[in-house]
This record gives C-alpha cells, structure tokens and sequence, in this order.
C-alpha cells in the first residue's frame, strides 16, 4: 500500500512538472511593451514588439536606439524557475548585455546583469 502510494505520488508530481515546462516557452512574451520605469529615464515610452523569443524596437523617444533594432535577442526560459526568461539586452553604448527577465502578470522585469549599466534596472507593461 505504501509502495504504490509514493509510486502515485511521484507520477503526479511527474505530470505537474511536464506541463509547467511545456507551457514555459518564450511566446509568452509575444506582443508590444512599453517601458514604464527604468533607472535610466531617457527612454520611457519606448516600445518593443516581441515575437518568437526576439525583441523588436517599434517606437523610440530618443535617437540612441533606431526603430527595427533587436532589443532583446536570444530570449529563453529559465527551466527551474516559471516566469523567468534570460536573455541577451541590447545597451544605449550598442552592445549586448546578458539580462533576467521575470515576468508578473503583463509586466517585465528586466535586469541586467551589468549593473554600471544606465538602465540596468527595467520595467515594461504589455500594451
């Protein structure tokens, strides 16, 4: 009896887990964001669209970054941790900068991982 307790035990946890995983993709972050906050101010009201694990810039206030330019590339799930993507953040200085993004709801989180960075801290809102 308790044998085939754990064994049903295991099986849901088992099961719990593969379906976490398979919804944990970076289509989760498809559609256009804007940027609310940052510790660099210069850029609020930027915005990306994000589509297939890529971040586009649609829309600029300052002419550092150009519309069509990858802002985030390279965006993967963090498989032990749900809501958590990494990826490759495009700087104002046109390099590209390892980042965490953790997701809450339509909101991100993004931080990267340089923090003498300008804007190594970012918040973005689905539109």
């Amino acid at each position: 009896m308790k044998g085939l307790f754990l064994s049903l035990l295991v099986l849901v946890i088992l099961s719990n887990t593969s379906c976490r995983k398979a919804k944990h993709t970076a289509t989760e972050l498809d559609g256009t964001w804007e940027r609310i906050y940052s510790s660099d101010g210069r850029y609020l009201g930027m915005e990306v669209s994000c589509s297939n694990g890529v971040g586009t810039i649609t829309s600029t206030p300052d002419g550092s970054f150009n519309v069509g330019q990858g802002k985030w590339n390279s965006i993967t799930p963090v498989v032990s941790a749900l809501y958590r993507f990494t990826a490759q953040e495009l700087g104002s200085d046109g390099e590209y900068y390892n980042s965490t993004i953790n997701t809450i709801g339509d909101t991100l989180v993004i931080n990267v991982s340089f923090s003498a960075a300008p804007g190594y801290e970012q918040k973005w809102i689905r539109k």
